[in-house]
């Protein structure tokens, strides 16, 4: 017995369509995001901006080009972009703590304080959130109120070498030397290279000879044309701590102009305007969570690494 088969419908032209154009956003989305991550910003904001064209509500376009214009360093358009976001998408915890970051670089610590907590009550996991909270709390002098914050994104994530950096400024500030030493030790083994950490840790121990720290800065220092210029300031300043700890005074003399130098060229010139504060921007994971580290000790506390935006995971349909 021959049965006669239900011919499959074809897709309509509209349905062929909207796939295309699903399609099209989707792959053009996850090429911006790889351009973010090797720091092709401008190809990056074009291919934002494209999305937008055609999709204006686009949560991942619109946040990803927000924080892109925070680590451009224009904190205005910054926040503009980040406010229509969350206009758009008041559930966005990535936004949130953007706008956090946003305001928190802008001196304005106590609403990014609301902004991360705001973005902890969608996102209670979200570890980067949780630092930066501690980072702003810092910042309005309540380290005994950042530590909590920071061992609870500790506790989330243990690897998270910028929370140890922040949580150790935050006990050596309240004089808890012993813990806070340890904790920038944690720092430095999770982040070998990052010099802050070194500069952190020479003010809460005694070098001697053969320190294993002291040959690690000093390696470091052999390098030093490959570090951002803070790090190079900041790496000084510690082998010149160090070295003047086991007795090496000419070498740690030297160490110490070259830091003071570099110190010195960072400031504004009497005609410009105050500068901007410092934000120290780690390798850009676009499809990570953000945060913000920890600044010089020599300038104050700490943030945590910029690292927030939106990849093509968390973009919603």
């Amino acid at each position: 017995m021959i049965r006669n088969r239900v011919p499959t419908p074809m897709p309509s032209r509209a349905s062929v369509r909207r796939q295309a154009h699903a399609s099209w956003v989707a792959q053009t989305f996850a090429g911006a995001v790889s351009k973010d991550h090797q720091g092709r910003w401008v190809e990056a904001e074009q291919l934002y901006k494209s999305i937008l064209v055609l999709e204006a509500n686009h949560l991942g376009a619109l946040h990803n080009l927000g924080y892109l214009r925070l680590r451009q360093g224009d904190r205005d358009e910054a926040a503009r972009i980040l406010r229509k976001t969350l206009r758009l998408h008041p559930k966005s915890a990535e936004a949130h703590n953007s706008l956090g970051l946003v305001l928190h670089t802008s001196g304005q610590f106590l609403e990014a304080v609301a902004c991360y907590k705001t973005a902890l009550s969608l996102k209670p996991d979200y570890w980067m959130a949780h630092n930066n909270l501690g980072a702003s709390l810092h910042e309005l002098n309540r380290p005994d109120q950042a530590i909590p914050c920071y061992q609870k994104a500790l506790t989330l994530n243990p690897r998270y070498a910028d929370a140890h950096g922040n949580l150790g400024n935050a006990l050596q500030s309240l004089g808890r030397i012993d813990e806070a030493r340890r904790t920038f030790e944690a720092a430095i083994a999770l982040a070998p290279r990052q010099a802050s950490r070194y500069h952190s840790l020479s003010a809460c121990k005694r070098f001697s000879a053969g320190d294993p720290y002291l040959a690690a800065m000093e390696a470091l220092a052999a390098e030093a044309d490959k570090l951002p210029e803070d790090d190079r300031m900041q790496l000084h300043f510690a082998l010149a701590k160090a070295l003047r700890d086991v007795g090496e005074h000419g070498r740690s003399f030297s160490h110490l102009l070259t830091a003071v130098s570099r110190a010195l060229a960072k400031l504004p010139t009497p005609s410009s305007s105050r500068a901007p504060p410092t934000v120290l921007v780690a390798s850009q994971e676009v499809d990570g969570p953000s945060s913000l580290p920890s600044r010089a000790m020599t300038a104050g506390v700490t943030i945590g690494r910029l690292r927030q935006s939106i990849g093509p995971q968390s973009r919603k349909p």
